[in-house]
């Protein structure tokens, strides 16, 4: 089980950053995710400066591996 605050926070006119903090055994981790029309979109994305590091692609931080204990 994952436990989790979701935030929605405007971006601009057109995106949202999905912001999830987590609690209990994933308390620290904090992952924000933004949704994108196309690949072209997603590529040109300039993150703000307190995203930190991409984890587009690192299977341990999807929920479904998350909720296994894959995380640590």
């Amino acid at each position: 089980m994952i436990t989790k605050r979701r935030y929605l926070i405007p971006l601009d006119s057109t995106h949202t950053i999905e912001l999830d903090i987590f609690h209990d055994k994933l308390e620290g981790v904090t992952l924000a995710e933004v949704e994108f029309a196309s690949v072209e979109e997603a590529d040109s994305f300039i993150p703000p400066d307190w995203f930190g590091e991409d984890v587009t692609y690192e299977s341990r931080y999807h929920n479904s591996e998350m909720s296994k204990g894959a995380f640590f």
